[in-house]
């Protein structure tokens, strides 16, 4: 009877295991569609204020709050690219953000 308790409960944590294995997994596919997240899908911006104000919107998975830590710059065919590279302030994990600058050069 012992064992048979002991069973469910480590199949039981083992599913507790695996069902938040793929809910992370799941949130970061979420996270990694949303604009900005990719090189191939950036944030449109007119004006240099609207990457301070996007990047300020933007949450980690914690909930915290992102600071940017480095800026660059990166050309992608005729797309010019602005790279941000931000760090939570919280968990202390690193974002990179991309904002198609494109418009602001014409």
């Amino acid at each position: 009877m012992l064992s048979l308790l002991f069973s469910l409960s480590f199949l039981l944590c083992l599913a507790l295991l695996l069902w938040r294995w793929w809910m992370k997994k799941r949130r970061l596919a979420l996270r990694m569609s949303a604009p900005g997240m990719r090189r191939d899908n950036p944030v449109r911006v007119e004006r240099f204020d609207d990457i301070d104000t996007t990047v300020s919107a933007v949450r980690c998975d914690c909930g915290g709050r992102i600071s940017a830590t480095a800026e660059g710059s990166l050309a992608v065919g005729e797309t010019s690219l602005r790279v941000v590279h931000a760090e939570c302030g919280d968990c202390e994990s690193n974002l990179t953000l991309y904002f198609d600058c494109s418009r602001l050069l014409h």
